[in-house]
């Protein structure tokens, strides 16, 4: 059976163009892209706009967002401030394509710059109990490595929510060629209460 006659068969490159984007809950505003709950995701990568290739996996995310403002309640002491926050911050459940080898990279820089930062704290438990200067240098040069792959991570590519307003997500991080996939934002896409 050939993919023009698999009603199951992955879309192929030739498919974006035909893709609707009304039925799809997004739209474009500006640079961002503008989620509602029936999001669906074109059969192209958000991050690179390239089309995926056959027997590609959507993958599940979910983006929430809190107003920033909601940090001051550190103040009142961390477990607060997080429970707050996990009551009040809107969540969207999506399938989206994302690349494998950008998960991977995300995926090593986070496994690496923890164990730096955990190994270094150790280290610096260590240097405090004992007099050697070797394990208070060695573990100032694995914090000094975690604060590099900070750095570095903070340079990937991320799909990041800006904004929220009344389950419409408003995110940044996605590929011109993916936004050009969706109409313009109406203005009368927030209903009136």
């Amino acid at each position: 059976m050939s993919d023009t006659q698999n009603p199951y068969a992955p879309p192929s490159e030739s498919n974006l163009q035909s893709f609707v984007p009304s039925n799809t809950g997004a739209y474009q505003d500006n640079k961002l892209l503008v989620l509602t709950r029936d999001f669906e995701s074109p059969p192209c990568y958000i991050v690179s706009g390239a089309p995926i290739p056959d027997g590609q996996k959507t993958h599940k995310k979910q983006l929430t967002y809190a107003h920033p403002a909601y940090l001051l309640l550190l103040l009142l002491g961390l477990l607060p401030a997080i429970i707050i926050i996990l009551i009040v911050q809107q969540k969207l459940n999506t399938k989206i394509y994302y690349e494998n080898k950008l998960r991977r990279k995300k995926n090593l820089i986070a496994t690496v710059g923890i164990t730096c930062f955990l190994v270094s704290l150790a280290l610096f438990i260590a240097a405090g109990t004992t007099e050697s200067a070797l394990l208070g240098f060695t573990a100032l040069a694995l914090l000094i490595c975690w604060i590099i792959l900070a750095i570095m991570s903070a340079f990937l590519p991320v799909i990041k929510v800006k904004r929220a307003k009344n389950k419409i997500f408003f995110v940044k991080g996605a590929h011109p060629d993916f936004l050009a996939l969706f109409p313009p934002m109406p203005p009368d896409i927030f209903p009136v209460k």
